[in-house]
C-alpha cells in the first residue's frame, strides 16, 4: 500500500487535484470559451487536461523528499493494465513514421500517455477511501452541471418546437455516464437522511441527461447498468439490506422523466421526443446506414495495412481516400448515400478504428489490455467481493460496449478520464496484490522524480500541440472577419504555418477567392482542402466550378469524376 499523504503531492494534493479535475471535466460547460472547431481532434479539454496534468505533475517534481516509497500495483495490474498501455503508446508514436499525418500519431500517444498519467495518479488517491468518495462526486456534480441544460433544452424544445441539437450537444457525455452510473447508485446506497434525497437527486439529473440526448444505445446501456446493480442488491444475500433503498432509487429513475412532459401539455404537439427516435423506422436505418459505411472504410484500411495499419489517429484524415476506392469498386452500395456533406471523423467503433490505424499488431495490444479487464471480470463472479468492484467491472463492460457504436469513446480525453478512473477502482480491488506476496515495489525519490519529468515533458508536448490547432483556428477566424481579402491574406497564411493541417483555411480562403471570382486561386485552395480531408460533395461542387469558370473543362470533368467514385449515390 502506498504511503499515506506522500510528499510528492502538496499537503493536501486533493484541492488541487479536484478543482483541476472539475475544470477538465466543465470544460464544455464554460460558456465563455469560444466554441472553436479544430479538424478531428477536440483541442479544448486536451488543452485543459495536459495543463491540469502538467501542474499536478509538477508539484509532485518539486515536492518530492521521501527516497523510498511502497507501489501499490500489483503484478497483474502491470502486466494487464499498465504495460499493455505502455505498449499502445510505443506502437502509436512508431506507426508516425509511415502515416501520411506524423501528427496526428504523435497526438494519440501523447493522449494514451496522460492517460497513464492520470490512472497512476488517480490509483494513488483513491489507497484511501475518502479520496474516492471525493473523486467519484467530482465526476458526478460534473454531470450534473452538464444534465441542467440539457433538461432547460429539451422542455424548451417540447414547449416551442422546432429544431434541436440536443442530441448533437449531449449525446457525448453518454459513456460517461454509463461508465459512472453503477458506482454512483451504489454510493447512494449508502447514504442515509438528506444525503441520500440528494444524492437519488443527483442521479435522476444524471439520468435525465442520457434521456434528454435522445441517444438509444445510452439510454439502453443506463437501463443495463441500473438493472445489474438491482439484481446484485436483490439476488446476492449480502447486499439485501440495501433493498429498500434500491426499490426508491429505482422507482424516482422510473419516475423522473414523466415531468418533463408537462409541457406537451401546452404544446401543439403531445409526442414523446424520444418515442419518435425510437419510431423512426427511417433515422434509424441512415443511422445504420452510416455506421455500416463507416465499418466497411475501417475495413478497408485494414485490408490495405493489415499488419501496421494507417498510422494512429489517421482515420478522418483518410476516409475519403479508402471511400473512392470501394465507391468505384461497389458502386451500388446504399450506404454510400451517407456522410456526403460532412466529414467522417471517426470511424463510430473504437475497436475497427484501432486496427485500421494501428493494424494487427494495435489490435493485439488492445487485446491484451482487454484481457485484463476479462481478468477483473472473472474474479469479481468468483469471489466474494463488495458492490464497490461489481459495479465499477459494470461501468467498465458499459463503457466498452458502447464503443462499438460511439464516435467518441476514447477519442474525447473526458471520456477517457472517467474510463481510467473506473479502471483504477476496480484495479484496487480485483487486481491488488496478496499481503504476503512480496509484490510490493519500492520505487525511490529520484525515480519518481524521472517519471514526472517525463510526465511534465509530455502534457508539455500536447498543451502545445493544442494551442497550436486552436491558434490556427482563431486566426482563420479573424481572417475570415476581415472584409478585404487581400488583407485577410497574411491571417490565413499565419493560420496555415501554425497548423499545416487544417484543411478549413484552405476552404474558407478558396470559397471567399470564389466568390470574388477570382477562380485560379479559388481552385488552388480548394484542391488542397479536399487533399487534407475536406472532401464533401460541396467542396467539390465548388472546385469544379472554379474549373469551369476559368475554362478548364478538363479539370472540371475530372473534379466531377473523382467526386462520383466518392459519391456514387449523389445527385453528382
Amino acid at each position: 500500500m502506498l504511503n499515506q499523504e506522500l510528499n510528492q503531492f502538496p499537503k493536501n494534493p486533493s484541492r488541487l487535484f479536484y478543482i483541476g479535475l472539475a475544470i477538465v471535466m466543465l470544460s464544455f460547460w464554460l460558456p465563455f470559451i469560444p466554441n472553436w472547431l479544430t479538424f478531428i481532434h477536440v483541442w479544448r479539454v486536451e488543452l485543459f487536461a495536459s495543463v491540469f496534468l502538467l501542474i499536478v505533475l509538477a508539484a509532485a517534481f518539486f515536492k518530492t523528499k521521501q527516497s523510498v516509497f511502497w507501489s501499490a500495483i500489483s503484478k497483474d495490474e502491470r502486466n494487464f493494465i499498465i504495460f499493455p498501455v505502455i505498449a499502445l503508446v510505443i506502437w502509436s508514436a512508431a506507426s508516425a513514421i509511415w502515416a501520411p499525418s506524423w501528427r496526428s500519431a504523435i497526438h494519440h500517444a501523447l493522449v494514451w500517455s496522460i492517460y497513464l498519467i492520470f490512472y497512476f495518479i488517480v490509483r494513488h488517491l483513491i489507497e484511501s477511501g475518502k479520496n474516492y468518495r471525493k473523486l467519484l462526486l467530482v465526476f458526478a456534480l460534473t454531470l450534473v452541471l452538464y444534465g441542467i441544460p440539457a433538461i432547460l433544452d429539451y422542455c424548451a424544445f417540447l414547449f416551442f418546437g422546432g429544431g434541436s441539437s440536443i442530441g448533437i450537444r449531449f449525446a457525448r457525455f453518454g459513456e460517461q455516464v454509463n461508465a459512472l452510473s453503477p458506482l454512483v447508485m451504489v454510493g447512494i446506497l449508502r447514504l442515509k437522511g438528506k444525503r441520500y434525497v440528494l444524492g437519488v437527486s443527483a442521479l435522476a439529473v444524471i439520468w435525465l441527461l442520457v434521456f434528454c440526448s435522445l441517444s438509444r444505445i445510452n439510454i439502453f446501456l443506463f437501463v443495463c447498468g441500473a438493472v445489474a446493480v438491482t439484481a446484485c442488491v436483490f439476488f446476492i444475500k449480502r447486499f439485501h439490506k440495501y433493498r429498500r433503498r434500491m426499490l426508491v432509487t429505482v422507482a424516482v429513475l422510473i419516475l423522473a422523466p414523466l415531468p418533463l412532459h408537462v409541457f406537451t401539455l401546452l404544446s401543439d404537439d403531445a409526442n414523446i421526443p424520444m418515442l419518435r427516435r425510437v419510431s423512426n423506422s427511417a433515422g434509424i436505418s441512415d443511422s445504420n446506414n452510416f455506421r455500416k459505411l463507416m465499418a466497411t472504410l475501417s475495413i478497408e484500411m485494414f485490408k490495405a495495412h493489415p499488419v501496421i495499419g494507417v498510422g494512429a489517429d489517421n482515420f478522418g484524415m483518410q476516409a475519403n481516400n479508402y471511400r473512392a476506392v470501394y465507391g468505384e469498386q461497389n458502386p451500388g452500395d446504399i450506404n454510400l448515400a451517407a456522410a456526403e456533406s460532412e466529414i467522417p471523423e471517426r470511424s463510430h467503433n473504437e475497436y475497427l478504428q484501432i486496427i485500421a490505424e494501428l493494424g494487427v499488431i494495435g489490435g493485439l495490444i488492445f487485446l491484451w489490455f482487454l484481457l485484463g479487464i476479462g481478468l477483473m471480470f472473472l474474479r469479481a463472479i468468483r469471489n466474494r467481493v463488495s458492490l464497490i468492484p461489481l459495479a465499477a467491472i459494470t461501468g467498465i463492460g458499459l463503457f466498452l460496449v458502447s464503443s462499438l457504436v460511439s464516435s467518441y469513446s476514447f477519442r474525447l480525453v473526458q471520456n477517457g478520464f472517467v474510463f481510467f478512473f473506473v479502471l483504477a477502482v476496480a484495479s484496487k480491488y480485483l487486481l491488488k496484490p496478496e499481503e504476503s506476496s512480496g509484490e510490493r515495489v519500492a520505487i525511490s525519490g529520484l525515480q519518481l522524480r524521472l517519471a514526472c519529468a517525463l510526465g511534465i515533458l509530455v502534457c508539455s508536448m500536447l498543451a502545445a500541440y493544442s494551442v497550436l490547432r486552436v491558434s490556427s483556428v482563431y486566426y482563420a477566424e479573424r481572417a475570415n472577419r476581415v472584409q478585404d481579402i487581400d488583407e485577410a491574406f497574411p491571417l490565413y497564411d499565419t493560420a496555415l504555418r501554425l497548423d499545416g493541417e487544417n484543411p478549413n483555411v484552405h476552404f474558407y480562403l478558396g470559397n471567399r477567392l470564389f466568390d470574388k471570382g477570382r477562380f485560379t486561386e479559388s481552385a488552388s485552395h480548394l484542391e488542397r482542402s479536399i487533399e487534407m480531408g475536406q472532401a464533401s460533395s460541396t467542396t467539390f461542387s465548388y472546385l469544379a466550378t472554379a474549373y469551369l469558370m476559368t475554362g478548364n473543362t478538363a479539370a472540371a470533368e475530372e473534379t466531377f469524376a473523382r467526386a462520383v467514385k466518392l459519391y456514387p449515390q449523389s445527385a453528382f
